[in-house]
Formats: structure tokens, sequence, C-alpha cells
């Protein structure tokens, strides 16, 4: 459970409120873990820093184990490992910063809610990476089937206008040469 605002002690992109995670844009939100409370007082300044400092040697299937074993920092250390390098990533392909940041928060929010699944066995940076290119693709694709439909729809409009425009005249043709 989270407690107050502390901003050297992280979960970006997370609130908890009422018991359940809350999505909150990209503004990086900053809370202290209640296991950072020791008998009803806050750590101090230099021991908070002691504690993230230790988590900075931590590998990454150090960090995959304390995260499963519930320990919020630990997520915390892999966010900030790889956030901007995926987002700079995820940038360099799509071209478009708002995509690019809603992809790599998307993936940061399946690791949150997959930590069981998580092998910690294979190299994390790999997983992370091979994920946002996945939807980088699938992002290109469903943009191409959409284009292509979206061609269709107006080469069949402007082909229905033309030959609705061109039968409307051949019938008022029809219509006034049997009249005379």
């Amino acid at each position: 459970m989270f407690i107050c605002w502390e901003p050297h002690l992280r979960v970006r992109g997370f609130v908890r409120a009422a018991g359940h995670l809350n999505f909150s844009s990209y503004r990086p939100y900053y809370i202290m873990a209640a296991s950072l409370v020791k008998g009803g007082s806050y750590y101090s300044f230099n021991e908070k820093y002691d504690i993230m400092k230790n988590y900075k040697s931590f590998s990454d299937p150090g960090l995959i184990t304390r995260r499963k074993n519930g320990d919020h920092l630990a997520y915390n250390e892999v966010y900030d490992r790889y956030f901007y390098l995926l987002l700079l990533f995820a940038y360099k392909k799509l071209r478009d910063e708002d995509t690019s940041k809603d992809f790599v928060q998307d993936l940061f929010m399946k690791v949150w809610k997959r930590k069981a699944s998580i092998s910690e066995s294979g190299k994390l940076s790999s997983f992370l990476y091979i994920s946002i290119r996945i939807r980088i693709f699938d992002h290109f694709a469903r943009h191409k089937v959409e284009n292509k439909y979206l061609s269709f729809l107006k080469n069949f409009v402007a082909i229905s206008l033309e030959g609705t425009d061109y039968q409307i005249r051949l019938n008022n043709l029809a219509y006034t040469s049997k009249r005379r």
C-alpha cells in the first residue's frame, strides 16, 4: 500500500487508490511505499538514498525475483533503467511522441500486471525491446489495413458517384428524346 508523496522513491505512472491501480497519464507520480516505514516513522533522506542506491546494483533477474515477491521498488528500478531507452527506440520507429509514450506505458502496465509470468532466466532488456518491436509492427500492419480500406472507400465513392451521375444523365437524355 502506498502512503504519501515522496520525490526520491517513486512508482511512476501508477497511483494506488482504494486498493486498485489506476493508470495516470504520462506524468510520473512519486509515491512512497509502505515497506519504507519503520515503526511509525519514515526513513531519513540518507537512508532512502542508500536503499535506492542498493537497487541500482541488482541485476535484472534479481530485480524480477524481488518484484515477484512484492517489492515495488524493484519495479521502480526496472522502470528507471528502461523507460527512456524504450521510448527513444519506439520514437525512432514511429516518429510520433504520443504514440511512443502510449506503447511504452502499455508495456510497463503489462510488466506490472504479469509479474509472475516474466521469466528470471531470460534477459529482461530483450523481452522489453522485443515486446515494443512487436507492438510497433502491429501498429504499422493495422495502419496499412486502415489505409487500404480508406482508399477503397474513396475509390468506391468516386466510381459510384460517376456511375450514378452518368446513369441519371442517360435516363434524362432518353426521357427527353422519347418526349420529342
